[in-house]
Formats: C-alpha cells, structure tokens, sequence
C-alpha cells in the first residue's frame, strides 16, 4: 500500500488490495465518510513508519455532543 492508495482509500469503488476484490464492493470507507461528514466529524487515513514497517493509521474525529 503506497500513499498513492492511500489518497484514494476513501473514493467509491476503490480496493487496495487486489486479492480482496471477490470479498467486498469498495464502499465501506467511501459510507463512513459520508456518514462522519453528515455527523460533522472526518476521517483521515495515513501510512506511518513502525520499526520499518508501514502501518495504515485511521484519524476520526467527531464534534463534542
């Protein structure tokens, strides 16, 4: 998974690993950003480095209620 992918983890349709394809639609992180928008929230995904591993790293946040 490069940061390429990553940008486009949330767009409709989009897998990043292949292999899943049979496994899923591409739609789940497409519906839980909208829902967290319509929420007013957001969520953000990013690659870190873990003892030379890359990690995928999920930011949600969510207004206070």
């Amino acid at each position: 998974l490069g940061e390429d992918a990553v940008a486009r983890l949330f767009q409709p349709f989009f897998m990043a690993d292949a292999s899943r394809a049979r496994e899923g639609s591409g739609l789940g992180l497409a519906i839980a950003r909208h829902l967290l928008e319509r929420m007013g929230g957001s969520i953000e995904a990013r690659l870190e480095d873990r003892d030379g591993a890359p990690w995928l790293v999920f930011r949600i946040a969510l207004p206070a209620a």
